[in-house]
């Protein structure tokens, strides 16, 4: 399995982080991360690993951070170990709150794009067709001929957005490009799983007890699709 994961904390605009920008700057570079970016006429700050950027503008760097007066997003592609990414997050955002006064969270999102391997891509092919996999008559209502070759199937509520299919890395799906930066290291067939889980209007203080219920949520659905896939889950 090869994935990116990352969380976005959104809150009310914090006017001193005009004032304490050079301070936020200094407080993650260069000890946490080896480069920065900050773009033209932006009050955002990015900091990652990463020497040049790709054409899609996504840095060549595992761990990337954003920080603006608005939101904080920290993202890992590819990490040693599954608990990594919570306790780095906790980590970078320890320091920011040490120099912002955050007091209350818009938006507390977690987003996880997992390229699940470990099933041929036929039998998850067969597995939709023949509706293991989402609903039953879902192929069948579109054509009694229609055959499925790749897809992104969207599912969504107030709370939660879920994106997945079959995919394979020749196909090019822009979904792949767009959210991952290693290319080379996807599997070069897959069951594509896009998982965004948040809460909205929350006090800060109860930030981190939300963050691990939605990393709790996130692998229980990861769970239930490799367990509808046949795939057996593996822990870092």
């Amino acid at each position: 399995m090869y994935y990116k994961i990352f969380s976005e904390i959104r809150f009310p605009a914090a006017v001193d982080f005009f004032d304490i920008k050079g301070k936020v700057l200094k407080s993650y570079y260069p000890k946490e991360f080896s480069h920065f970016n900050i773009p033209n006429n932006s009050n955002l700050i990015q900091f990652h690993n990463a020497n040049d950027l790709q054409i899609n503008q996504l840095v060549k760097s595992k761990e990337t951070l954003a920080i603006s007066f608005q939101n904080f997003v920290y993202s890992i592609e590819d990490p040693i170990t599954d608990n990594i990414f919570i306790d780095k997050y906790k980590k970078y955002l320890g320091i920011l709150e040490r120099i912002l006064d955050l007091k209350n969270v818009t938006r507390l999102g977690l987003r996880g794009i997992f390229c699940l391997d470990g099933i041929e891509f036929q039998e998850i092919l067969s597995k939709v067709q023949n509706g293991v996999l989402f609903e039953q008559n879902l192929i069948k209502e579109l054509s009694d001929t229609i055959n499925v070759e790749d897809f992104a199937l969207i599912l969504q509520n107030k709370t939660s957005r879920i994106e997945a299919g079959p995919m394979l890395k020749s196909q090019k799906h822009p979904n792949i490009y767009n959210n991952f930066a290693f290319i080379e290291n996807i599997p070069n067939e897959f069951f594509y799983l896009d998982i965004d889980v948040s809460y909205s209007n929350i006090e800060y203080k109860n930030l981190n007890v939300k963050l691990n219920d939605l990393n709790r949520k996130l692998w229980k659905i990861l769970n239930n699709f490799k367990k509808g896939l046949g795939i057996k889950n593996e822990e870092k």
